[in-house]
């Protein structure tokens, strides 16, 4: 019977605490187990420094590698990617000193993680689903909202031209008006012009016949003043 060594036996205590980690709560101890799977490496090393020629040191590099893939899965994003990574780990492994034996290493640790991350999977896609039907259900509303928008619109519009239609109808109305209004004003200025041009030559003719009358009646007065003077002031008869 091989003796195991103090640096061995520390090594399997440390081992067997990291698995009970990962099997108690992997999500919770992720970190734990990493750290946990250096000081393995580091101790793993001084076994072999040790004794190189002991069996069971490939199946406890095995183990390692096994713990931190199960590590580097739990810190992936997404429980695809977390699948991917367990699913890469050898289901067995052959026994490097004989060649021909197989033994299952911490397969049960892989399958419980592999059975979390299904079931995660498997809600991520049921959760997709029903956020799939929730965008299709908003994207139905939004397209009545939208088709009853138009539609509102589209009867705006309608309203709109009609009242617009009218609007012009009127305007139409209006400027024919305003059109007649303006040729009124513009006949009534003529008119106004032809009567202030006639009004103004009746003005001018008055002032001439008035100026002539009074020519008249002075020539006349005028006329009978000398006839008055020289009545009343004859002539002296020289002797």
């Amino acid at each position: 019977m091989t003796c195991i060594t103090e640096t061995e036996l520390k090594f399997l205590r440390l081992l067997e605490r990291t698995k009970r980690l990962t099997k108690e709560n992997l999500s919770a101890n992720v970190w734990k187990v990493t750290a946990a799977t250096k000081s393995l490496n580091k101790i793993h090393g001084a076994l072999r420094d040790i004794d190189e020629t002991n069996d069971m040191l490939p199946h406890y590099y095995q183990e390692i590698l096994q713990l931190q893939s199960l590590a580097e899965a739990e810190k992936k994003s997404s429980a695809e990617e977390s699948l991917k990574v367990i699913e890469k780990i050898p289901r067995v492994f052959l026994d490097v000193s004989e060649g021909k034996e197989e033994f299952e290493s911490a397969a049960g640790l892989r399958i419980i993680q592999k059975s979390i991350y299904r079931s995660d999977l498997r809600k991520q896609l049921l959760s997709s689903n029903k956020k799939a039907n929730s965008e299709d259900e908003a994207f139905i509303k939004n397209e009545r909202l939208e088709e009853d928008l138009a539609n509102d619109l589209l009867s705006m519009t309608k309203s709109l031209k009609t009242v617009m239609s009218a609007a012009g109808e009127v305007i139409k109305d209006d400027n024919q008006r305003l059109t007649k209004m303006q040729k009124q004003i513009e006949d009534n200025k003529a008119a106004l012009e032809t009567e202030s041009s006639r009004l103004e030559h009746h003005a001018y003719k008055c002032g001439f016949d008035c100026m002539r009358l009074f020519l008249v009646v002075f020539l006349f007065w005028s006329f009978i003043s000398m006839v008055v003077i020289m009545k009343v002031f004859p002539k002296r008869v020289s002797y």
